[in-house]
């Protein structure tokens, strides 16, 4: 396959691109940053600069493209300001809008990712064909208005599929910042929380390899079938650093340093991937807890010097939330 990848310089984006490569496709890259995709990717991969907010998308960047895999968005938490969450959302808003534009009338696989979200108050499960009728926070509305822009394109020979993506268990992103948390002693206080998460080898292979070639259109839980247990992750926040001490705060109180993971954290409801199990999807970690220690292990160790297991081609910010993470 043809695939254009938007956000490929974030860190969830390089490793779609690099699953791709691997797959045996056709990568392309549609970026902010044409220079750092550049020297990234290399030679095989043909690089196109684009700039949402002012321009649209440069036609040669289509030629041929069988699927698109979207990316791009403003980090979950890569601001403190506090219109950081409406950024966010409006740096996706944006670049779905000319997306969609331009992929009109054309026969073509769209994938892209959104935020996994489900209310704060305990309750049954949260599935696609479950979710709540009406927006419970303006968080809720403000991604559901991203969702619509992508909605609208879909007919007319485009196939859209939106993954509302989990926390992504990856170095960098929000994880960095729970470890930054932790460091000073602070940590949210998930007491009870079942935080909607995947590991990263599930986000790549949901995305790169399984959605593109699939029929399944419209909202899918991009999410592992267990729930990410709260009280799990601050266990294995806690040790870093040794003996420190470590107090438990309202989520409310650490949203400037979260961003919108913080409305990962706060779920108490379980986020179900119903749509993926039907279809046969089969994860390679389940309980994604395990791939959480890893990766704050990882972040431990990179700050004390020792060797941990990732490509640096991984570390760094990009066009993408990690995410997600996330979205």
């Amino acid at each position: 396959m043809r695939v254009l990848v938007t956000g490929a310089t974030g860190n969830l984006g390089r490793s779609a691109v690099t699953r791709l490569i691997e797959e045996g496709h056709q990568v392309s890259v549609l970026t902010r940053r044409p220079f750092q995709a550049a020297d990234l990717f290399g030679a095989g991969v043909s690089v196109h600069e684009w700039h949402p907010l002012s321009e649209a998308v440069p036609a040669e960047a289509l030629d041929s493209v069988d699927a698109v895999l979207h990316l791009m968005g403003a980090p979950l938490c890569g601001s403190q300001s506090r219109d950081a969450a409406k950024d966010v959302v409006a740096s996706r808003i944006y670049s779905a809008r000319g997306l969609a534009e331009a992929l009109k009338r054309r026969q073509v696989r769209l994938v892209a990712t959104s935020i996994a979200i489900a209310p704060a108050e305990a309750g049954p499960p949260v599935t696609e064909d479950l979710l709540p009728a009406n927006a419970t926070s303006s968080l809720e509305r403000d991604i559901r208005s991203y969702e619509a822009e992508l909605e609208a394109a879909t007919g007319d020979g485009l196939s859209v599929a939106i993954v509302r993506l989990g926390l992504v268990a990856m170095r960098g992103g929000p994880l960095a910042a729970l470890m930054a948390l932790a460091r000073r002693g602070l940590c949210p206080n998930l007491k009870g929380a079942l935080i909607p998460a995947i590991a990263r080898e599930d986000a790549v292979a949901m995305l790169a390899v399984r959605l593109p070639h699939r029929p399944l259109e419209g909202l899918i839980h991009g999410v592992a079938a267990v729930a990410g247990d709260g009280e799990a992750l601050l266990a294995a926040l806690r040790p870093h650093p040794p003996g420190g001490r470590f107090i438990a705060v309202p989520i409310s109180l650490l949203r400037r340093r979260l961003g919108l993971a913080a409305a990962l954290l706060s779920c108490h409801r379980q986020v179900v991937p119903q749509r993926l199990q039907a279809a046969g999807a089969a994860f390679a970690a389940p309980d994604p807890m395990p791939a959480f220690v890893d990766a704050l292990t990882e972040i431990a160790d990179a700050r004390t010097g020792a060797p941990a297991p990732f490509r640096a081609a991984e570390n760094g910010k990009g066009d993408t939330a990690p995410e997600p993470e996330a979205t």
